[in-house]
């Protein structure tokens, strides 16, 4: 069985290239800012492994042969092409990713990614949702989390408060008949498992224990509410929209404050300060 060369790596080959082109080995290593003996060795290692001589001495230093003037020309274009490939990939921008708390992401953010679209079409950007776990923030270029205050990561600027208000349905806000702390008892389901604080704040009693659903996603419970399976307890900043369209109402006064905020974590990558500049002009939306 005939042996199979083996190539020799890109380093080794621009150093073959260069000392056959210029027929000096002190030429090729000026070039390629090696040393003379490390062109020296390059060369070496590849006759051995072809089986073939590159340079035949003669008067004067050395001549390269025909056959390796033929390959150094080849493999100086394939050189030439690797590098150009490598500039294009260079040249191409990293895309910027953007990670936000999941009901943050679907129910704010999402309907104004266009206008940052139509600002920024350069920009090329990656939008992932985020859960609970903030180790997922660090594969992201710029983070929207939401964190309790005072136990934010450090760096973390504040981009809003969480703002709890009591919304329902317009079919369910009319069976309530009012605002929820004069009827804390209205025939109505309470979804969600934050309603221990917003009775408190209310200073109501007891809401009866059949008509609690206990959900524990933001965005599970604004489903359930835009559904009209009941009262929900939303961050203003993720309804602020449906209310908008009319597709929910305000059934309370109350605000319920957790002492919790949405919290921006901003990376070095070059697009990072544009996207933040855009995101806090239309924080007030």
């Amino acid at each position: 069985m005939s042996q199979v060369f083996a190539y020799p790596p890109m380093a080794a080959l621009r150093a073959v290239e260069a000392a056959v082109r210029l027929e000096s080995f002190t030429a090729a290593a000026r070039e390629l800012n090696l040393t003379q003996s490390a062109i020296s060795q390059a060369v070496r290692q590849f006759e051995d492994r072809a089986g073939v001589l590159l340079f035949r001495r003669a008067a004067g230093g050395l001549r390269a042969t025909p056959e390796a003037k033929t390959y150094a020309t080849t493999i100086a274009a394939a050189i030439a092409a690797i590098r150009a490939a490598g500039e294009m990939l260079r040249a191409q921008p990293r895309p910027l990713v953007v990670g936000i708390v999941r009901s943050l992401l679907y129910n704010w953010l999402t309907p104004r990614l266009a206008d940052f679209v139509t600002r920024h079409s350069s920009i090329p950007t990656s939008i992932i949702g985020l859960g609970r776990d903030l180790d997922e923030a660090e594969r992201c270029d710029v983070a929207l989390i939401i964190a309790d205050d005072g136990s934010e990561p450090e760096g973390a600027v504040r981009f809003a408060r969480e703002e709890l208000i009591a919304v329902a349905a317009p079919v369910v806000a009319a069976r309530v008949g009012g605002l929820l702390e004069d009827r804390p008892n209205a025939d109505v389901a309470f979804l969600g498992n934050i309603w221990p604080l917003w009775r408190k704040a209310a200073g109501v009693g007891e809401i009866r224990v059949e008509g609690l659903v206990k959900l524990r996603e933001i965005s599970t419970v604004l489903n359930a509410v835009l559904m009209g399976q009941g009262v929900g307890l939303i961050p203003q900043k993720v309804c602020g929209d449906a209310m908008a369209r009319g597709e929910l109402i305000r059934v309370s006064n109350i605000t319920v404050d957790r002492r919790r905020s949405y919290w921006l974590l901003v990376s070095d990558h070059p697009a990072s300060d544009v996207f933040i500049t855009w995101l806090q002009s239309r924080n007030a939306d």
